[in-house]
């Protein structure tokens, strides 16, 4: 857990860093310059590290508890996981035919090998 919040301190000082630029570059220029885009960039940049933060939190958080270092929690208990993941952890799904051609929340089909 550790490496989550090392990397999300490590997102936010970049964050700052945009911060510093949007002052410094306000300094040496006139209002004719719109620097809003710098303000912008670094509230999406906020949200973002919070995300994969929170995300990186609970992906370490389920590999404990996969390997049995910290007990199930109800949540966990509760993750639905589908066929074809399991399938592809287990190492059975050789390939993975998408249905529907760039459609991102199209069904993936596994295609299981006969031959183990």
């Amino acid at each position: 857990m550790q490496t989550a919040i090392d990397q999300f301190r490590s997102n936010i000082a970049h964050v700052r860093n945009i911060g510093g630029l949007y002052t410094s570059v306000r300094s040496m220029t006139t209002t004719a310059l719109d620097l809003s885009d710098l303000l912008r960039t670094q509230l999406v940049m906020c949200v973002s590290a919070l995300d994969h933060y929170v995300h990186e939190v609970t992906r370490l958080g389920m590999l404990e508890t996969l390997s049995k270092k910290r007990q199930p929690t109800p949540a966990f208990l509760r993750y639905d996981v589908s066929i074809g993941n399991t399938l592809q952890a287990l190492g059975s799904v050789k390939r993975h035919v998408v249905a529907g051609r760039g459609n991102q929340n199209a069904t993936r089909i596994p295609i299981i090998s006969a031959s183990r």
